[in-house]
């Protein structure tokens, strides 16, 4: 890809999108842009991960064995808390069909959120709307749950 295509990529990216394009060249300068076949599990649930993935073009699978959380395509980033936080991972991700994917490290990131404290507020700002929105859901789901059922008659 295009020093431009990756800022593109990258600025159509939640994460990414408040960031000024300036900053944003700096970061795609430092990405790596690999095809993954198909099939392929390239992200194991309970490994410790430091990379993030946007998709170029293609579809993985984000699973816990053979239940499927969801699917991700292009423009969409995979594992992007492994910036963050050493954790083990949460799910698996495996390739659906020939896969274009974008990798940011860790260390990348670091570097250039400690010359660029945008980025880290950018960042922040998503996650804790991620965040917002999970509760949101829990606490409607704790409701319906919570709602006694009617027996049939």
């Amino acid at each position: 890809m295009l020093l431009i295509e990756k800022v593109a990529l990258l600025k159509a990216t939640e994460i990414f999108s408040q960031i000024p394009d300036d900053i944003l060249a700096r970061l795609a300068s430092v990405t790596e842009e690999t095809t993954i076949e198909p099939h392929v599990r390239f992200i194991e649930k309970g490994d410790v991960g430091t990379d993030m993935y946007i998709i170029v073009e293609g579809r993985v699978r984000v699973h816990d064995a053979s239940l499927v959380f969801t699917e991700v395509t292009a423009g969409m980033p995979i594992g992007e808390f492994a910036l963050f936080s050493p954790a083990p991972r949460v799910a698996s991700c495996t390739t659906e069909v020939e896969t274009r994917i974008l990798i940011i490290t860790r260390d990348a990131l670091s570097d250039l959120m400690a010359d660029r404290p945008e980025i880290a507020d950018s960042v922040i700002r998503m996650l804790i709307e991620r965040l917002r929105t999970a509760n949101a859901r829990i606490s409607d789901l704790t409701a319906q749950l919570s709602q006694p059922t009617s027996a049939p008659d």
